[in-house]
Order: structure tokens, then C-alpha cells, then sequence
């Protein structure tokens, strides 16, 4: 699944509240479900431009992100971690813009940084396996956040 969200929307959102919440959300699936339905997921986020082309959407920042979910520390660190279900990725551009400053209390040491060379791209991204937190959030991401307002993000998730 690819997710475009809108620019007026803060980077900083997809990360907290919405991931935690994804994650909650997941486990409290999960805790239920027999193992044949368990949903894992891995997700990438990424901010840049796409752009409508004659088949969809195109754009070397939704390469990226696709590139980012695919990737095989993501891919490895979903096995490694069978417990697991939600493995994130962010771009270095996510992570330096919003995760090392710490907006909204994101612990950019939870993080860890991974070569990234896939096909045509040749980058860092920022690996973390959420930890489960036990409050409920509410999200509303049509509620623009004034730290931070550029850029399309977009997210790809797969299970």
C-alpha cells in the first residue's frame, strides 16, 4: 500500500502519534488473531514530490520510498525480531528533518542508522522496531502541525 499524505501535514505527525498508534493498533490485532492472520508490517516514510504520470503516480522520492520498504535491513530486521509487528524506516531526509531534533518527543536515539544501496539509490535510512505504548491516541491529520509543513510525504506499507 502507498499512502500520500497531504504537505499541510506535519512530518512529525506520521511519526508520533501515528506510528505508535499503528503499532498499537497491530498488537491489539494480533494479540487476538490466530497466527495465520498475525499482520507484520514494514513501512517506510519519506518526504518529497510525486507527480501524476499517464499510468499513476511517479517521482524518484516514491522510488525511494518504495525502495525504502523493500530494502533488506528492513526486511532482515522484521525476521530477526519474529515478535515484531511493525518495523519502520525513514529516510535520512525524514530523520534529519523531524526524528534527530526531536519533535514531539521522538527519541531519535531509538533509531538506528543502515547503509542503503538499492538498485539506483545509494543512501541512509533510520531503522526502529516500535515498542508498544499502552495509551490511546487520538489522530487527526487534518490538523496542521506549525513546526513543520513542507514537502509531500509519502509512506508504502507491506505485510
Amino acid at each position: 500500500m502507498i499512502v500520500f499524505v497531504p504537505a499541510t501535514v506535519s512530518k512529525a505527525v506520521l511519526i508520533q502519534p501515528f506510528i505508535p498508534r499503528l503499532r498499537a493498533c497491530l498488537h491489539d490485532h494480533n494479540s487476538k488473531a490466530e497466527a495465520a492472520h498475525r499482520i507484520r508490517v514494514r513501512l517506510a516514510v519519506h518526504a518529497g514530490e510525486v507527480v501524476r504520470g499517464p499510468h499513476g503516480w511517479i517521482g524518484t522520492d516514491l522510488n525511494l520510498t518504495c525502495r525504502l520498504v523493500d530494502s533488506a535491513p528492513l526486511r532482515e530486521e522484521l525476521l530477526l525480531r519474529p515478535h515484531a509487528d511493525l518495523v519502520v524506516a525513514l529516510s535520512d531526509v525524514v530523520h534529519r528533518a523531524v526524528v534527530r531534533h526531536g519533535h514531539r518527543g521522538i527519541e531519535a536515539n531509538a533509531y538506528t542508522e543502515v547503509p542503503l544501496k538499492v538498485k539506483e539509490v545509494a543512501t541512509r535510512a533510520w531503522i526502529h522496531t516500535q515498542v508498544r505504548e499502552d495509551r490511546h491516541v487520538v489522530i487527526d491529520l487534518r490538523a496542521p502541525d506549525r513546526q513543520s509543513r513542507s514537502g509531500t510525504a509519502a509512506a508504502a506499507a507491506t505485510s
